[in-house]
């Protein structure tokens, strides 16, 4: 029997208000937006929000067994969406965290963190510390 993935695509939309989806141990690939409101989705086996996704959490439920992955240009919030993970599609455990916060504002925090380690005294005597003949 063959299978299809979950997707929405660009431009779509799909709001779960109170409602679910069973994924059949298919991909949940949003390219358009998703709304989880308070749905639920379960036996999903990846989840990849696309450039120009939109994943809005609410206070929906998600249940999966593989990766989370929110590719550079998507966005996930999280809001209150709880997220867990089991063995039903296969091995459980991500390869990857589930981002906490929307991309773009994950990848400035990540920045401005490394930035501020490098201007710290500790960050910068470690750096120095580590090129032949500076630092002596």
């Amino acid at each position: 029997m063959a299978q299809a993935d979950v997707i929405i695509p660009a431009t779509g939309f799909v709001g779960l208000a109170s409602g679910g989806v069973n994924a059949a141990c298919t991909d949940l690939i949003v390219a358009g937006t998703l709304d989880f409101d308070s749905g639920v989705a379960i036996n999903v086996r990846d989840v990849i929000v696309q450039p120009g996704g939109v994943l809005n959490g609410g206070f929906g439920s998600l249940t999966l067994s593989r990766n989370f992955t929110v590719l550079p240009g998507g966005v996930y919030n999280a809001e209150r969406l709880s997220v867990a993970y089991d063995t039903t599609c296969g091995p459980g455990a991500p390869a990857a965290p589930i981002p906490t916060l929307g991309s773009g504002m994950l990848m400035a925090l990540s920045g401005a963190l490394a930035l501020l380690a490098t201007l710290l005294p500790g960050g910068v005597r470690r750096r120095r510390d580590t090129i032949k003949g500076v630092g002596r």
